[in-house]
């Protein structure tokens, strides 16, 4: 429970690793990416931050920890574009802040060349860091928001666990409110975490307007997916892929859980006569319009590889009938982490289903969502093949859709072969 100082961090990046259960570790100290930090007392007014040789203390509500840790491995004083600032003492009100924001401020209307002014930019972070340190401090300080640290590169990121005292303050403000998606289940779930009171709350279910008949959805158990297993079922998995492709008279998306998963495979994916689309990490918005009209374009059917939960998997609403099969190559379960494993944490202790509301329900919801980019109109015809056993388990599939009437097959390239020679 000691203090862990700044400059100590080795061996400490999770403290739970070493015995610490994780509700006695989210109650007893802030959670930091290199260090568990006790938080000391806070005083009523005046925040501050203050480094110290046994740790860092945190004094107050509004914190100024953007500017502390740009500092905090600097020298005693440093000039910030000719703004004094000393790192023993960083106060939301010093007048050298205020100055060096009011600087950054006039900026605006001067940008520097190229994409920003990372002056302004970093003033504007700053401003919003603060302001929602402040609306956590007029809420009561709750556990709900905790601040990570990583040492390097320097930087700190406050995670909000759990919006819903915020979400429920912004519904509390309506006389209604109506929320629809094709992707809010399980419906407690979207509930909780909005914050909506059981009582008050109207649950409506829809069926789906098109004819079922015009979707195949696929299961092919024989796969495995999990990160210990994948580079072994890699090949197996290029050479279903291959086929489904060949089986299918049109283009077809490929989606995998993460850019590791979609290396390791897609570049063994060997279909004679079809381009190959890939989508990149950090991808230019010209990239992505390109690769969208390459899809439009007439000639030889076309496979993409992308990402779940990325710019071709939702947000993007692909012309009807450019895409005719879908393959989805394991579940998009989040990183596990630090920041995941407090959301699995508060997720059990309030909720009492922390592994399904940190990991499967975010993960089959990009499941989903990826699986609506086929059959986008009631005369559209599409197939989905969901590779990996988990589907196949019953944790994962009551995430599917009611409209969906899964098979599960060993061979799934056979089946879309027929779905399509039924067209």
């Amino acid at each position: 429970r000691s203090q862990t100082p700044l400059d100590a961090r080795q061996g400490t990046r999770n403290r739970r690793a070493r015995g610490c259960a994780p509700q006695t570790a989210r109650r007893n100290f802030r959670a930091f990416e290199g260090a568990y930090i006790r938080p000391a007392r806070r005083k009523a007014a005046g925040g501050k931050l203050r480094r110290t040789a046994g740790g860092l203390h945190l004094f107050g509500g509004a914190l100024l920890l953007a500017v502390l840790l740009l500092i905090a491995r600097r020298p005693a004083t440093l000039e910030v574009h000719g703004f004094p600032v000393a790192p023993q003492s960083a106060d939301l009100h010093s007048s050298s802040i205020d100055a060096w924001l009011d600087d950054a401020g006039g900026r605006s209307s001067n940008p520097a060349p190229g994409d920003g002014d990372p002056y302004i930019d970093l003033a504007r972070a700053l401003i919003h860091f603060c302001q929602v340190l402040d609306e956590w401090v007029s809420m009561g300080e709750g556990p709900e928001i905790q601040a990570l640290f990583q040492d390097r590169p320097c930087s700190v990121r406050l995670v909000c666990l759990d919006p819903a005292p915020w979400m429920r303050k912004r519904f509390e403000a309506l006389g209604g409110a109506v929320l629809m998606s094709a992707t809010l289940t399980p419906p407690q779930f979207y509930r909780d975490l909005l914050g909506l009171d059981e009582k008050g709350t109207q649950l409506a279910a829809h069926p789906s307007p098109f004819p079922p008949e015009n979707r195949r959805v696929i299961v092919a158990p024989n796969i495995r997916t999990t990160y210990k297993d994948r580079a072994n079922y890699a090949e197996k998995s290029a050479q279903m892929i291959s086929q489904i492709c060949e089986a299918t008279p049109g283009n077809v998306a490929v989606y995998y859980s993460s850019f590791a998963l979609m290396k390791g495979i897609a570049d063994r994916v060997d279909i004679p006569g079809r381009d190959t689309l890939m989508q990149v990490p950090r991808m230019p918005e010209k990239e992505r319009r390109d690769l969208v009209d390459r899809l439009r374009q007439f000639g030889a059917p076309r496979v993409l590889h992308a990402v779940l939960g990325g710019i071709f998997a939702e947000g993007i609403d692909l012309p009807g009938g450019i895409l005719k099969t879908i393959v989805l190559v394991g579940p998009a379960l989040p990183m596990v982490g630090l920041e995941r494993d407090l959301m699995r944490a508060w997720y059990e202790e309030r909720y009492g289903d922390g592994f399904g509301y940190a990991f499967l329900v975010p993960g089959m919801s990009k499941v989903v969502q990826a699986a609506g980019r086929v059959v986008r109109g009631p005369t559209e015809r599409g197939c989905v093949v969901l590779m990996g056993k988990r589907f196949a388990s019953r944790d994962y599939s009551r995430f599917f859709p009611d409209y969906w009437s899964a098979t599960q097959s060993q061979d799934p390239a056979a089946q879309v072969r027929e779905f399509w020679e039924q067209e």
